[in-house]
């Protein structure tokens, strides 16, 4: 009478490799990791104000640079990743080292070091540092879901999760440093309160990448990264062999560079003040738009998913990308022909239009992240 539903290898003919749902869920809490972290460098401006004495132009410059630094650090990486083998597999190994890298070098960044007049010098080297171990986790947490799935109708779902926690986590880390800690520590932006977003930030991300260890730890086994054939190291030849050659993979780090460069600039602190507290004239609207803009980015991860799932990774990329530039464009001419005072008026026509295309914004890079899975 009832009739077991197909599995994409009876639809397809192919033998897939899928997870388990619990384990995918596990490797989305990488969210837990990366978001937790993103909230808390995004207070990189403040740290380096208040704990170095670094003027905002020179904190502009560091992170400016840091983003060149990961075009180097990057295909470091992939000789790293290439020579760790052993018998607990690799993923773990990468994840906990980059975790405790990143760690490190945020609580000497924000707490350790901080306030102590040490200057320019020691901020940027931590920096630096930070950048290692957050390549290091970053790069190994996304090569995770190819290898717990290769299921065409079941990567969406990863990128729907993953997502889903990219979203809400760094809700619920605004939530606690803002409303939790900042009143704590007297209301304003201090040494005191850098140090306990610092170590609820650690806390946070020690808890994410335990459970992605779990996740992960049935694929992570040698077996798992032995090729059907015999092969040599990875050699930086071969690296620059297919940078020169690969006219498609040149246009995506282009591409990755860019986005990267624009979101470590948008995500400071300092530029949501500049925008909503300056330019807008209403701080708390931020965070009315982060809350009413849950449900609909979690749908739109959703749609996302279910578009790539039916047109491929590919299109997926290309049609929401031009839609958020369409989005950011319409955005741009809007501050233009108004006054963006008027947007910080509650209920006004101009916050509710403001409202609406952040909202389809976030929405179409809710989509692209999908996508990328």
């Amino acid at each position: 009478m009832f009739k077991k539903k197909p599995t994409a290898s009876e639809v397809d003919g192919v033998q897939y490799r899928r997870a388990k749902l619990w384990q995918i869920i596990c490797y989305a809490c990488n969210g837990l990791v990366g978001m937790s972290v993103y909230s808390l460098i995004g207070m990189a401006s403040y740290s380096a104000s208040i704990g170095y004495g670094i003027t905002t132009a020179a904190v502009g410059i560091i992170l400016t640079c840091s983003r060149i630094l990961d075009g180097i650090t990057d295909p470091l990486l992939a000789f790293v990743y290439d020579r760790v083998n052993t018998k607990f597999g690799k993923l773990r190994i990468l994840m906990v080292a980059g975790f405790l890298i990143e760690a490190l070098a945020l609580y000497g960044m924000f707490t350790g070091f901080s306030s102590k007049g040490l200057g320019l010098p020691v901020f940027a080297l931590l920096y630096i540092v930070y950048i290692i171990g957050y390549t290091i986790t970053n790069m190994t947490a996304q090569t995770i879901p190819a290898i717990m799935t290769n299921d065409p109708r079941q990567r969406p779902t990863i990128g729907v999760w993953t997502t889903a926690f990219n979203y809400l986590v760094p809700m619920a880390m605004s939530m606690i440093f803002n409303v939790v800690l900042l009143p704590k520590c007297g209301g304003t932006y201090n040494q005191a309160f850098l140090s306990a977003a610092c170590n609820m930030t650690l806390i946070a991300a020690g808890i994410g990448t335990v459970l992605v260890c779990l996740g992960v730890s049935a694929y992570d086994k040698p077996e798992t990264f032995v090729g059907t054939k015999k092969s040599e190291p990875l050699k930086m030849s071969d690296i620059v062999e297919v940078l020169k050659h690969n006219r498609p993979l040149q246009c995506y780090i282009a591409s990755n560079a860019s986005d990267k460069l624009a979101q470590q600039v948008g995500s400071q602190a300092i530029i949501g003040t500049l925008l909503n507290g300056i330019l807008i004239g209403n701080m708390g609207l931020a965070t009315i738009l982060t809350v009413i803009s849950m449900i609909p980015s979690i749908f739109f991860a959703a749609f996302g998913a279910k578009y790539v799932g039916k047109h491929g990774s590919k299109k997926g990329i290309v049609s929401f990308t031009c839609i958020s530039m369409v989005i950011t464009a319409v955005l741009v001419v809007f501050f233009i022909v108004i006054d963006p005072k008027q947007i910080g008026v509650m209920g006004s026509p101009a916050m509710i239009i403001y409202v609406v295309l952040s909202l389809l914004q976030n929405g179409s890079n809710m989509c692209i992240t999908t996508s990328n899975t």
